[in-house]
């Protein structure tokens, strides 16, 4: 038995319970099927089934662990989702557990503890770091998809205890749904569900005939979801509130449990065994417990007021609730907890007051409102506290004089009887018991015990084993059910049929008292004290009234206590058995007398009633007489008046303009008319006189509360012994291993299991190696999931006086096979290349490796180059510095049975681009000159130059002028011939990814002397020197032994044309007037015509002489022409002949004289 801390007390927190459920910080909550979420919510020591609707797409439902649709309401109460996976025991009790699968239950009580990280066992505990000291956000645990063929026993064991539970909120639904219709559709729907229910026996039948686990499932999932849908047309959206109001709120583990008995129990003792204890049930329509889960609400008030004319009752918009924190309630009748009262404006739910209540406390009024500000009522609230015999209680007053307003109560879980009534004062016990429930399973007394009949327990029964556990007073409890236990057989009893296995815990012991009417004037001065009297929690309610002899003796200190003295015994009820209302036998009248006998109070009881009518005091000596308008006179009994000072009581005056004792209004009463007669002992005549029939209130028997029931179990020892032998088979029935004994001459219901031990996954015969056949039809007949022979005995059971043989059946074992699968996507996820197999059909455990030939670097796609990503995260998910993407198999590894997938992440490949810089520098390293871009952003390998444009000879600088330096080391590095820095990049090459840097070095420019400069001119002259051209400067002001040309083309022409229409032509070799002349046409006495400036000014002259031109020879044309008779031209003109000599002969008709013009 695993129990965690809260408060101090320790609550059963594990069970074999396979639930999905989710966490959001401290807070499980489970989900459940179809469209509808079935939470549960641990606050301390507090549970709560909750049922909300959610959305079927809300999370992947693929698992066959689960009821079909079963889904995370993560929206319900704030819950942020994980799945985490449970089970729920037979009876549908919710109880937290968490597993990352579902396996076959275990019978083993041991288990390693639990924690958030997950479980390897479906029965490991849950530890408290798990459920209670966990206050972080969501933790996550994904259920496992998919069921090995072995769990569909307990799966369907599953499916039946969410079934179960899912059926107890739908008849608690339909209890309270006013539709008659719809309520007989659910009620349908939950008896089909009932119907597909399996029994405990046949869920465990093994025999042929028995339904297949699927089929049952099956049958049982579409029962559910018929049912869940009944109940959405009904109009249940989920039971966290109906009409406003908490459906379900259920404390379904037990405060503490314990356990007796060293015998082997099946189930083990410290399994609940069906056993809870949870919340009764608030199904009041338009009212809501208090929403803090850690408290319990035990009262519920609506304020109203009544209209005495017509009996009419008008409900204001406000109710109160009063809860206690649950931890306080420790069984102490002691204890003075704190209590939490709340005014709900029940409109709209909203919460508009609170206040927390001390012991002690009184003559706290409440806000107004919540008697719609009337001004004819006030209020006042008491706490009084528990005096160590009695609890403590609150008392509530609306005071009016005319006792309008009323207080009814919609909850009291201490004395439910109270539930319904409403009175002017209310008053409800505070919590504080705790009640036990025992399952005992016992061995028969032996003298009394005869074999086949049925047994009449005793009392002298011994004790095998006990399972008990304890909760609130008031709470609902299920009983622990039947165990087998080793050694004894079952034995049926007279009692098994009467006694009861669920029902409310109590809250008492035989002896005590609870005080309900306190005494004062808001109760008219009348105790009203119920006491336990038999283990049963039967009760005898007795009534005292303040006697008129002690009303000068009346002491605030008389309030709520159990000392009568100064109060008169004037009725015992009848003895009241718990859980039952109180209605009276007999119509009759019982008069009692004060203590000194000059006063009597007349207890009225109606057969059937539920009622006494109790009269105020009245004399014994002592009357009135009135005048009847008949004239007749009548006497009465006068009423006695009298009674304490209202300062003495909590209500004060108000409440009772008369202050009386017991009864309600003192005053004669009479039908009709009033009128004065002087004749009249009093001066009034009236008609019809009723003499004090109003001098009497009503008063009510509560109902008890039936506590803690034992349940009892009966057993006979059995000497009978069995064995159990486990054999192996194949497929056609042939022994493959010796048969193993798993239970050697044990007693007779002990519990056994051959899967645990004796059933191993492979067997080893001749070399080969067997394995465990999957459910099927074999020759050898049909196999269950467990590989386990349906028609031999049971695989787990008890032992029976008869020999047990269980089979199991293998077939010969294929080597296993795997595949490994590469996938090629984008960094989106979109394929990009076709899969590839890797590796095909091989064994398992073989090496592969996707690297080495299935990892492209580059992939071509739809005209795109994909290239491999480096490491990051994308929308695909996290790659790896492999372009792997990590949430698929290792890239390389071993070949496993089934599939592997590798998948390698692409993006687009960008052409690659580059720059070239160039620098430029000082000998020091001293930028002299922006930095220039001689390529950007070009492809890579284009060819760059940073010398034919980029490398200035010098570079003007603040004033001065830089030159490139020659080849040699400096400050900033050694230079090469270009007056390139060897560091950097070269001059010339090509573009690459990235940059490319080339700096070239500059040193300051030193000023030369100025050199001799000449300039050389050509002159052109004829045969007597005479100018016929221009001049012409052949080298500009250069310096010296600058070479110069002058016969280079266009300086010496062979004719110059003069502006007067004369031509020259340059002469031959000889003398000439103006001089010697050489081959060149140079006059010799004028400077060469090449050389070296090495004067101021050379002059070179070139000498021509007039050529006579012939008179040109005189040309003509012929034109043709043709035209119309009247002279139009009809077709262009031809050139017969263009430009010839003058006497050529022409012929036009020959070839231009055609004899038709298309025109």
């Amino acid at each position: 038995m695993i129990f965690k801390r809260s408060n101090g007390e320790f609550r059963e927190t594990d069970r074999v319970t396979r639930f999905k459920l989710v966490k959001s910080g401290k807070n499980w909550l489970r989900a459940a099927t179809s469209n509808f979420g079935l939470l549960k919510v641990i606050r301390g020591q507090v549970e709560e089934t909750v049922v909300a609707e959610v959305r079927e797409d809300a999370v992947s439902a693929k698992s066959r662990h689960l009821v079909k649709g079963i889904l995370v309401a993560a929206a319900v109460l704030s819950a942020t989702t994980v799945a985490n996976t449970t089970f729920a025991d037979e009876v549908g009790n919710e109880v937290v557990s968490s597993s990352t699968a579902v396996s076959a239950p275990s019978t083993s009580p041991e288990a390693a503890p639990l924690t958030e990280e997950g479980s390897k066992e479906v029965l490991a505990p849950q530890n408290e770091t798990a459920t209670e000291t966990q206050p972080s956000a969501t933790s996550s645990s994904e259920v496992v998809e998919s069921a090995v063929a072995s769990d569909d026993k307990a799966i369907l064991e599953q499916n039946a205890s969410e079934a179960a539970l899912l059926n107890q909120i739908a008849e608690k639904y339909a209890s309270n749904h006013q539709n008659a219709e719809q309520k007989a559709a659910i009620k349908e729907a939950v008896a089909k569900v009932q119907s597909e229910l399996p029994a405990k026996e046949a869920s465990t039948n093994s025999g042929e005939n028995a339904p297949s686990y699927a089929e049952q499932r099956s049958r049982l999932n579409k029962s559910v979801d018929d049912m869940m849908e009944t109940l959405k047309v009904a109009g249940f959206n989920g039971n966290t509130t109906v009409n406003g109001a908490p459906a379900i709120s259920a404390q379904l583990a037990p405060i503490s449990t314990s356990t007796s008995g060293s015998v082997a129990t099946n189930p083990v003792i410290s399994d609940a065994n069906g056993a809870t204890i949870e919340d009764a049930a608030f199904n009041k329509a338009g009212y809501a417990l208090d929403p803090n889960a850690d408290r319990f609400t035990f009262g519920v008030w609506q304020f109203l007021k009544t209209n005495h004319a017509t009996g009419a009752k008008t409900n204001f918009d406000y109710y109160a609730t009063l809860a206690v924190d649950r931890s306080a309630i420790t069984g102490s009748v002691s204890a003075n907890p704190d209590v939490y009262l709340r005014i709900v404006k029940k409109s709209d739910g909203s919460e508009v007051y609170t206040r927390t209540l001390k012991a002690g406390e009184s003559n706290i009024s409440l806000p107004s409102y919540i008697t719609n500000n009337n001004s004819d009522v006030t209020n006042t609230l008491t706490y009084a506290a528990a005096n160590g015999t009695n609890p403590g209680n609150v008392t509530f007053s609306l005071v009016n004089a005319n006792l309008e307003y009323e207080t009814l109560q919609i909850r009291d879980t201490n004395y439910p009887g109270n539930e319904g009534e409403d009175k002017q004062n209310v008053q409800t016990s505070v919590p504080y018991a705790k009640a036990d429930q025992t399952t005992y399973y016992r061995v028969v007394d032996s003298s009394k015990y005869t074999e086949g009949q049925t047994y009449t327990p005793t009392g002298n029964e011994t004790v095998l084993a006990s399972y008990t556990q304890t909760g609130l007073a008031g709470q609902q409890f299920t009983a622990s059910n039947n165990r087998e236990i080793a050694g004894y057989k079952q034995v049926a009893a007279t009692t098994d049929s009467t006694q009861k296995t669920s029902g409310i815990l109590g809250k008492g012991v035989v002896g005590q008292k609870l005080v309900e009417l306190q005494g004062g004037a808001n109760h008219y001065y009348v105790k009203r004290i119920s006491e336990i009297v038999d283990t049963d929690g039967s009760t005898v309610t007795k009534f005292y009234a303040l006697d008129p002899s002690q009303v000068n003796n009346f002491a605030t200190s008389d309030i709520g206590t159990e000392d009568v003295s100064k109060y008169t015994l004037i009725y015992t009820s009848k003895v009241n058995k718990a859980a039952e209302e109180w209605k009276a036998d007999e119509t009759k009248v019982t008069k009692v007398n004060s203590k000194n006998g000059d006063y009597y109070i007349e207890v009225s009881e109606t057969a059937g009633s539920k009622s006494l009518i109790i009269s105020g005091w009245s004399s014994t000596t002592e009357t009135d007489t009135y005048k009847q308008m008949d004239g007749t006179l009548h006497t009465y009994p006068r009423p006695f008046k009298g009674a304490p000072s209202t300062s003495l009581t909590p209500a004060g005056a108000g409440n009772n303009s008369y202050n009386v004792i017991a009864g309600k209004v003192p005053v004669i009463q009479a039908e009709g008319s009033v009128a004065d007669d002087p004749t009249a002992p009093n001066g009034k005549v009236y008609s019809n006189l009723k003499g004090y029939a109003s001098f009497s209130n009503n008063y009510s028997i509560p109902t008890a509360i039936k506590p803690s029931t034992d349940v009892n179990y009966y057993f006979v020892k059995s000497d009978v012994k069995g064995n159990v032998f486990v054999h192996y088979k194949d497929t056609e029935g042939t022994t493959l291993k010796n048969s193993v004994t798993d239970e050697d001459q044990q007693p007779i219901n002990k519990h056994y299991d051959t899967v645990v031990d004796n059933r191993p996954q492979t067997i080893e015969k001749d070399g080969k190696t067997y394995e465990l056949v999957p459910a099927g039809n074999y020759t050898v007949g049909e196999v269950d999931d467990q590989g386990h022979l349906k028609s031999s005995d049971p695989t787990t059971g008890e032992v029976a006086e008869q020999d047990k043989n269980v089979t199991y059946i293998y077939k010969l074992k294929e080597e296993p096979k795997g595949n490994v699968y590469v996938h090629y996507v984008d960094t989106e996820g979109k394929t990009i290349k076709s899969d590839v197999t890797d590796e095909k059909a091989q064994p398992v455990d073989k090496d592969y490796d996707t690297v080495v030939d299935n990892r492209p670097q580059e992939i071509e796609f739809e005209g795109k180059t994909y290239k491999l990503v480096p490491a990051g995260n994308y929308t695909v998910g996290e790659v790896d510095d492999q372009g792997h993407l990590k949430s698929t198999d290792p890239t390389t590894g071993k070949v496993i049975e089934g599939d592997k997938n590798v998948t390698y992440v692409y993006k687009v490949k960008e052409e690659p681009k580059g720059n070239v810089y160039v620098h430029y520098v000082d000998t020091e390293g001293k930028t002299i000159k922006s930095d220039v871009t001689d390529e950007k952003a070009q492809p890579v390998d284009k060819d760059y130059d940073a010398v034919v444009d980029n490398r200035p000879q010098e570079i003007e600088f603040e004033g001065k002028t830089y030159e490139l330096v020659p080849a040699g080391n400096y400050t900033v590095g050694e230079v090469d011939k270009e007056g390139h820095l060897k560091s950097t990049d070269p001059t010339t090459g090509k573009v690459i990814e990235g940059d490319k840097n080339v700096t070239y070095v500059y040193k300051l420019k030193e000023t030369p002397a100025e050199p001799k400069k000449g300039e050389v001119i050509i002159t052109y002259v004829d045969e007597n020197g005479k100018e016929i051209e221009k001049p012409r400067q052949d080298t500009p002001n250069s310096p010296y032994d600058t070479p110069y040309n002058t016969t280079e083309e266009g300086e010496k022409p062979n004719t110059i044309k003069t502006p007067d229409g004369k031509t020259y032509k340059i002469v031959p070799k000889g003398d000439y007037p103006v001089g010697k002349v050489d081959e060149d046409g140079h006059l010799e006495s004028s400077d060469p015509v090449k050389g070296k400036v090495d004067k101021p000014k050379s002059t070179i002259t070139y000498v021509y002489k007039e050529v006579k031109e012939t008179p040109a020879e005189p040309k003509g044309n012929v034109y043709v022409h043709y035209v119309d008779t009247e002279g139009k031209t009809i077709k262009s003109d031809v050139t017969d002949e263009d430009a010839q000599p003058v006497d050529k002969d022409y012929d036009t008709v020959v070839d231009n004289r055609p004899q038709e013009i298309e025109f």
